[in-house]
């Protein structure tokens, strides 16, 4: 399009061309004498535009095996493209749930035009654009694996199915003979395809708006590629099977942001085979993939099936971050709050604090590491009580402290002495580590399928070492536990929320005797 055009100018032009595919469409249809035929150029047209009518009624025959509508996967990340916040997407799981689709095809079609293409831009506007302060030309870079196998059998392929014929995008192939590089002519917006085996300083130079990586990049391509984003203050994502670079999880997906805490800039939503049954595959196709994996590689099966990672397949807590971390809220006066006590004997005591609301949700709410005597760790729950009006009803601590419960100077007796003079007393919690894992599943997904425990995404030390606690030959791993242990055992208190109770005391005041004062 014509820069110097105004914005009006430009809103009209947009109209006249998509009153010309109309009309182009009608004029179609009118001149064919027979329905039939004229049913035959219908079909013709939508088959390829297919796009432009997802998720429209009336069209589930335009799927390969099921509904030509977003699978719940999709649903969620076409969602969060909305927000402006977040700035890194990671669509990733198990093969077959259209991770290529959604990126390679929809999200390259949504930066050259500015909205989905679906929707009528004369009606929502090019919301995407305005949504990060872009005007066309936008540029974009799809990351892909071997140019012969990867990018030509599925980037390309489903580029050449997924972009409607009727825009006129124009394409240019590369010295292999491969299409690598395609243009609007409506928007001068542009999409560019280059290889992860490529060496990483072909990357540099380049200013894009989109970075799109299917499948697994390597580090120093994804920060050639970093830098390139700077310019407009652009977006990457992810869309993969995490079969190999596992500094993609370290880096990406748990990333922090100044203050420690997991950042709000990264979305990501795993999906898992079954994900897209009845949207892309069937059930049949995919059991025979299932057992055929089983049979062969049960490591095979948990990565390709269920979409775990290397990392993620020694997983023990069902945590979906983008679910179960919350920004941090007020505890309100009437929650329950209990406390549990982790003891460090060399490297300092963890404290976490669980909040009980009338519905019995549980929100993990405060942590803290406290250096110190057993004097020490009280007082920090006795402060933290009073500062922010905690209903505390319970505090309980490892076991494995009391030692000789009957030395005044143990740090037991210490915790308990100084909480007792504020009313509160010292239990020992749980060690039914494999009870306590159940427990906190149980409540990060109940079986009405809604979730009951919360973390509050600011706790540093408790999000990251809830999240990475792990099992290995069957047994969990006893490293950086700290809050694990601490909040399982909370887990098994199983405390349900009451009303708080009022004592009322019999008074005699008004019938003491006058003589005696009895």
């Amino acid at each position: 399009m014509d820069k110097k055009l105004s914005e009006r100018d430009k809103k009209e032009r947009l109209a006249s061309l998509l009153k010309e595919k109309q009309e182009l469409y009608s004029r179609l249809v009118k001149e064919s004498n027979d329905l039939k035929k004229a049913e035959d150029v219908k079909v013709k047209f939508e088959k390829e535009n297919k796009l432009l009518f997802f998720g429209h009624q009336g069209k589930g025959y335009l799927g390969r095996n099921g509904k030509w509508e977003a699978n719940p996967i999709q649903v969620k990340f076409f969602n969060s493209l909305k927000n402006k916040e977040y700035k890194h997407f990671i669509l990733h799981g198990s093969n077959r749930i259209s991770k290529t689709f959604s990126t390679s095809g929809v999200i390259c079609l949504l930066g050259m035009r500015g909205c989905f293409p679906w929707e009528d831009p004369e009606v929502v506007g090019r919301w995407f654009w305005d949504l990060h302060g872009w005007a066309n030309p936008v540029k974009i870079r799809v990351v892909g694996q071997s140019w012969e196998t990867h990018i030509k059998g599925t980037i390309v392929a489903t580029i050449k199915e997924l972009f409607p014929k009727s825009w006129g995008i124009t394409s240019k192939k590369n010295n292999l003979g491969v299409e690598f590089f395609w243009t609007d002519p409506l928007t001068g917006s542009t999409v560019e395809i280059m290889s992860n085996k490529s060496e990483s300083d072909m990357f540099e130079g380049s200013s894009n708006h989109i970075v799109v990586y299917d499948e697994p990049c390597n580090e120093k391509v994804r920060t050639a590629c970093l830098r390139g984003l700077i310019d407009h203050n652009g977006l990457e994502f992810f869309a993969m099977t995490l079969l190999k670079e596992p500094w993609i999880e370290e880096k990406v997906m748990n990333m922090v942001d100044d203050n420690g805490s997991l950042s709000k800039t990264v979305y990501q939503v795993k999906g898992h085979i079954n994900d897209n049954v009845g949207f892309g595959t069937t059930q049949e196709a995919v059991d025979q993939f299932a057992r055929n994996l089983m049979n062969n590689s049960p490591e095979e099966y948990e990565r390709r099936i269920e979409g775990k990672s290397e990392f993620q397949s020694g997983l023990i807590l069902n945590i979906d971050k983008q679910v179960h971390f919350i920004d941090r809220f007020k505890i309100p006066s009437h929650y329950i709050v209990d406390v549990a006590i982790d003891i460090g004997w060399s490297k300092g005591h963890h404290v976490l604090y669980l909040a009980i609301d009338p519905q019995n949700i549980k929100y993990v709410c405060f942590e803290d590491h406290v250096l110190g005597d057993g004097e020490a760790i009280a007082e920090s729950i006795i402060e933290k009580k009073h500062r922010y009006n905690l209903r505390i009803e319970n505090v309980i601590c490892d076991p494995l402290a009391k030692g000789d419960k009957t030395n005044y100077h143990s740090t037991w007796e210490k915790i308990d002495i100084t909480l007792n003079r504020h009313e509160m007393y010292l239990e020992a919690g749980s060690k039914n580590k494999g009870d306590g894992v159940i427990a906190i599943n149980n409540l990060l997904m109940t079986v009405n399928k809604m979730p009951a425990l919360y973390i509050f995404r600011d706790l540093i030390v408790a999000t990251q070492q809830i999240y990475k606690v792990r099992k290995k030959d069957g047994v969990i791993l006893k490293v950086d536990d700290d809050q694990f242990e601490n909040l399982y055992r909370l887990c098994l208190l199983g405390t349900q929320w009451e009303e708080k109770r009022v004592y009322y005391y019999q008074s005699n005041h008004y019938n003491r005797d006058a003589v005696t004062g009895y």
